[in-house]
């Protein structure tokens, strides 16, 4: 009776120590600076814990390269950054389809400050949030920086409704103006009136009335003095900027 007691433990024993060296064949862990593990097979990555500590906004990127192999972002562990106080903002990559328990629990120092997101609306069904993931957090204090077309969406959806949305976004920029085209002269022909101007965060709007707004470079064909308007309208996560001033002066000889 021993005898078959003690092969049946030896055999127990056997797959489990073959199980834990499957996993730990399969699984790599590294501090990047994140504690991650790596899964080899689906190459995927687990934010398992904070490494040296963080102190302030935390950018967690989509994917993550070792050994010139890519491994996507797909977890924030359990407990990850429990504890951690002097966090003060997050970005979480929408390549995140999970957030265990108390990943940010007790995080109070966000409280006052933002999290980043940008799930589109249509794949906040997808993303599982613990309903302890901000356990001990006053996530009605937290502003929820998500895509401005989806806002009714997060609004809406369990896992983010709680959070605060009467946040300020950032404005785009306008990096360079636009500036007249010189030298255009009536040929009966539709002639572009100015060189196209470059924005950070949001597109280049243009108008010949300040009314009616186009990304297309704006045309004229008469003789004429036209006065070109222009703006930044701002991406999902920017506010339109309006230069002053914001015209440019062109002119078409007869």
């Amino acid at each position: 009776m021993l005898k078959k007691i003690y092969k049946f433990t030896f055999f127990l024993f056997s797959a489990l120590s073959m199980t834990l060296s499957a996993q730990a064949e399969d699984t790599i862990h590294i501090h990047h600076p994140l504690h991650m593990a790596l899964d080899k097979t689906n190459y995927t990555a687990e934010v398992l814990q904070q490494h040296n500590g963080f102190v302030d906004t935390l950018n967690i990127h989509a994917s993550y390269t070792y050994n010139s192999q890519v491994y996507t972002v797909k977890r924030i562990g359990e407990n990850a950054f429990n504890g951690n106080d002097g966090l003060t903002g997050v970005r979480i990559p929408n390549t995140v389809d999970s957030i265990a328990p108390k990943a940010f629990g007790g995080c109070t120092g966000l409280e006052g400050h933002h999290i980043h997101v940008s799930w589109p609306a249509d794949k906040l069904s997808e993303v599982k949030v613990d309903a302890e993931a901000f356990d001990g957090v006053d996530t009605t204090k937290i502003c929820l920086f998500c895509p401005k077309s989806a806002k009714a969406a997060y609004q809406a959806d369990p896992n983010w409704k709680g959070f605060k949305f009467s946040c300020t976004y950032p404005q785009a920029e306008l990096i360079e103006a636009p500036s007249a085209i010189t030298g255009l002269v009536a040929d009966g022909t539709s002639q572009t009136l100015i060189n196209a101007g470059s924005a950070y965060g949001g597109t280049m709007k243009y108008s010949l009335d300040n009314s009616s707004w186009s990304a297309e470079l704006p045309t004229g064909i008469e003789a004429a003095t036209y006065t070109v308007y222009y703006m930044v309208e701002g991406d999902d996560f920017h506010s339109d900027y309006t230069p002053d001033p914001n015209t440019v002066s062109v002119t078409i000889d007869p």
